[in-house]
């Protein structure tokens, strides 16, 4: 291949040059060294990949690398010309008798002085460059020479003129393209991963100059680090760095650097823009000293703007229900965090521990005016008075709960050894949550004693203990951990037939099952039949009245599941996930207003978890408020780096936006595919561009996973339609309307379906189902 090259792009440059060899390569280009046979000079050749090449529109390649090529600095590298060869683009400049700072970070970190010499060097060439109007987009090591005593930049506009050049020409001459490169995932040369801008990274069409900022400081801080700020990571996590976490400090690792120095990068480092250097003007005086005035951050903006449809993501049945409170600030003495229960010993008993965190939650969660909340990991920062912490272990048929309150500043107010009977483990909670409320201050009233008194649902100690354990193989949510708990759930029943939690259980797992794993024909009517027991049972349980409403989401009876949930609200105000539920069935009725008002209520009583904050993403990708869907997403990825939830709500309003490269960054990001319906977005996306054989390869893949667990029909059926099969799609859609696919309970709203919405066909099915 290097040897056709060679020799295809020396007839393409004719006599003029004489191509030398090859020098390197990477995600961007190949590179020849040849020789100006005219000017007697050595210049360099560049040749974009095939890759990146396909679907491009050369002429318009050309056409954006002329305002590069019109940029003259000192420390800017010209570009001298531009061309094809056999259908890849080229562009010459002049070659350097240098080393590239990639290779000078090799031998280690950089002298502080050079390390600003340097920057100084790069922010001249991007003041110079933006005032053009003219904005990098890859500012990296490798794009940065150093030579005769100064630092020179490389590849002005290349990205940029690649991105338009695709996107003029995208569905004229697509091609196949594989998301799990590097270069192609995360945003078709955009970017490099390590350097990206959070911005880039979310595929903002809007982004600037300040792009550029952010990745000199990702550079500055490699110089004096040696590393980057989140260093050597697969290209999916850094992406998802750049979005969510903070840079680490660099005067702790970096010792001599100055302060002042520091803080001008810190501040390049910034995820929003709005709070980064609002010029390379800026920072070129802020690093001389001159800054006019103290770099303070400005106020945010959102980060991308996005279109509005979305399939509705069920959520997934067998949560566990935290109980969390809101509160006002000016009486912090009423919050408390509760840390999870480490277990001492057995680590079977790990389920234990668990679900005593839970009950513990729930039972200081009655008290009124107390707010609680659950650490999650080191990241947790609501703002509390006390925590509640400690160990269980359990040796045959006792228990040992270890617990401490302490105070912010990690003083301990209260701690107690109990040694109990596992039967008595009712009065161990009840008693740590009175303890607890007494040293709060926090008084109790006669309700608020016979709600704890009644909480557990039993008191038959070994079946509360089979419900913890089916809750804990719930919570793992695999086909076979859902059985595995309507088993333990079943158990607990036979030891206490009235046991309320338990059967809500049963259907909270039924529902899962059905929902995501085995034909949900036979599975819903057994999570309906279970929440109807278990609301029998007892009308004043919340979670009853939550299992209730997701088997008729499920069973697409929206409207009931609104009410199940209202009164589940009514019974338990501050429950996130019952919010979070309800703003699921108001955005299946497209009452979406609703929809974001629940969403919002749910996120607000627990900002620490991401689905609740994607939740609001879908609410409001569902109004076409789109701003806020994405600025919610984001707020979902700071929380959950990893959360498929929230990449995939960037993934399809970047698609509904006509953005489906972006959509396929956002895709690659969750990793392997969890559900069916996984596969959906990345295939719509494909179709887009204009790429049918991607969307022929997903019906394949499922058609390949359908022997091994269940494929809803719709999965298919979307896709024929993006195919324009309608007969097929029709076929699997009726398929679906057979097997009760949950699915079809956003038939009417959701955008996916527009192939389709004018034939009859699709009218009549729609009116059954919501007939139903």
């Amino acid at each position: 291949m290097t040897s056709s090259l060679h020799d295809q792009l020396q007839q393409s440059l004719g006599t003029a040059y004489r191509i030398e060899r090859e020098l390197g390569r990477g995600g961007m280009s190949r590179v020849f060294l040849a020789k100006d046979e005219r000017l007697r000079r050595r210049i360099v050749v560049k040749v974009l990949p095939p890759e990146l090449a396909a679907g491009m529109s050369i002429e318009r390649f050309e056409r954006e690398i002329l305002l590069a090529a019109a940029l003259t600095h000192p420390h800017i590298v010209p570009i001298l010309a531009a061309g094809e060869t056999d259908g890849l683009p080229y562009y010459l400049m002049p070659y350097l008798d240098g080393e590239s700072l990639r290779a000078r970070l090799a031998r280690g970190p950089l002298p502080v002085a050079e390390a600003i010499s340097i920057l100084r060097d790069v922010a001249r060439a991007l003041e110079f460059a933006h005032g053009q109007g003219v904005v990098h987009r890859d500012i990296k090591p490798a794009n940065i020479v150093l030579a005769n005593g100064a630092a020179v930049v490389l590849d002005f506009g290349i990205a940029k003129a690649v991105e338009r050049s695709r996107a003029a020409d995208s569905l004229a001459r697509a091609s196949s393209e594989d998301v799990s490169d590097p270069l192609t995932a995360l945003g078709v040369a955009i970017g490099t991963p390590a350097y990206m801008a959070p911005e880039q990274a979310v595929g903002d069409p809007g982004i600037d100059h300040r792009a550029d900022l952010y990745a000199l400081g990702v550079v500055a801080f490699e110089m004096l680090a040696g590393r980057t700020p989140f260093g050597d990571r697969p290209a999916p996590q850094l992406v998802a760095a750049h979005i969510t976490e903070p840079a680490p400090s660099l005067v702790a690792i970096r010792h001599d650097a100055p302060r002042e120095i520091a803080a001008c990068i810190q501040r390049c480092l910034e995820k929003d823009p709005a709070s980064r250097p609002q010029s390379a003007a800026e920072l070129l005086a802020a690093l001389a000293g001159n800054a006019t005035g103290p770099l303070a951050p400005r106020r945010a903006r959102t980060l991308t703007r996005v279109g509005a449809a979305v399939v509705l993501a069920l959520a997934a049945a067998g949560a566990v229900f935290q109980r969390m409170r809101t509160t006002d600030t000016s009486d912090v003495a009423r919050a408390i965090s509760i840390a999870p229960l480490g277990v001492v010993g057995d680590t079977s008993a790990a389920y234990f521990a668990q679900g005593m965190t839970d009950e513990l939650a729930g039972e200081l969660a009655r008290i009124p005016g107390l707010t609680v909340r659950l650490k999650r990991g080191a990241g947790f920062d609501a703002p509390s008075d006390a925590t509640l912490s400690g160990n269980v272990q359990r040796a045959g048929d006792s228990i040992r709960v270890q617990v401490r309150l302490t105070d912010a500043s990690n003083g301990i107010l209260w701690q107690n050894d109990y040694v109990r009977a596992t039967k008595d483990v009712f009065a161990v909670q009840q008693d740590i949550a009175r303890t607890v409320a007494s040293h709060l201050s926090v008084g109790l009233g006669d309700a608020a004693v016979a709600r704890i008194a009644h909480a557990p649902g039993t008191r038959d100690a070994a079946a509360y203990d089979l419900y913890m354990r089916g809750r804990y193989a719930a919570a793992t949510y695999t086909e076979a951990s859902l059985r595995d708990a309507i088993r333990l759930y079943d158990q607990a029943i036979a030891r206490d037939g009235s046991f309320a939690r338990a059967w809500a259980g049963i259907a909270d797992a039924w529902t899962a099952l059905g929902t995501d794993f085995v034909p949900p024909k036979t599975a819903i009517p057994n999570a309906l039949s279970a929440a109807t027991r278990a609301t029998s049972l007892d009308d004043s349980l919340a979670e009853a009245h939550v299992a209730q409403g997701n088997a008729m989401l499920a069973d697409w009876r929206p409207g009931a599941a609104v009410g199940e949930f209202t009164r589940a609200i009514a019974l338990d105000s501050a429950s996130g996930t019952t919010h979070y539920y309800a703003a699921s069935a108001l955005i299946a009725l497209g009452k979406t207003d609703e929809a974001i008002r629940e969403a919002h209520a749910a996120s607000q009583l627990d900002p620490q978890q991401a689905n609740f904050a994607a939740a609001v993403a879908l609410a409001n990708l569902r109004a076409g408020r789109t701003n806020d869907a994405l600025s919610a997403a984001t707020a979902a990825l700071r929380i959950d780096s990893t959360s498929s939830f929230a990449l995939t709500m960037i993934g399809d309003a970047q698609r509904a936006a006509n953005r489906p490269r972006e959509a396929l960054t956002a895709y690659a990001l969750r990793g392997a595919p969890e559900s069916p319906y996984d596969y959906v977005g990345p295939a719509l996306a494909h179709a887009a561009i204009g790429h049918p054989d991607s969307v022929r390869c997903r019906i394949d893949d499922l058609r390949e996973l359908s022997a091994i667990r269940h494929v809803p029909g719709d999965a298919f059926a979307v896709l024929y339609a993006q195919l324009g099969r309608a007969d097929s799609a029709f076929a699997w859609l009726q398929r679906a309307y057979d097997e009760k696919s949950p699915g079809l309970v956003t038939l009417a709203i959701d955008a996916d379906w527009a192939p389709l919405r004018s034939d009859s066909r699709f009218q009549a099915l729609v009116h059954r189902v919501q007939a139903r």
